[in-house]
């Protein structure tokens, strides 16, 4: 159960992470992001697809 509990909380700092630039982007559109958060959201939003990936594998696996 240890096992999984980290990739769990990694998809979620990423998906909040997803949703709070997001926000920001809409909401805030006049405000400069520098280019090291757009490489972040990136980053981010490629460790999500693959933590969602691996959980469906291994759930698949399971079955």
């Amino acid at each position: 159960m240890e096992r999984r509990k980290v990739p769990m909380i990694l998809l979620g700092l990423a998906a909040v992470w997803i949703v709070v630039s997001v926000m920001v982007t809409l909401y805030l559109p006049s405000l400069q992001k520098p280019n090291w958060i757009e490489v972040v959201d990136i980053l981010a939003i490629v460790a999500a697809l693959i933590l969602v990936i691996i959980e469906l594998e291994l759930r698949l696996r399971a079955a």
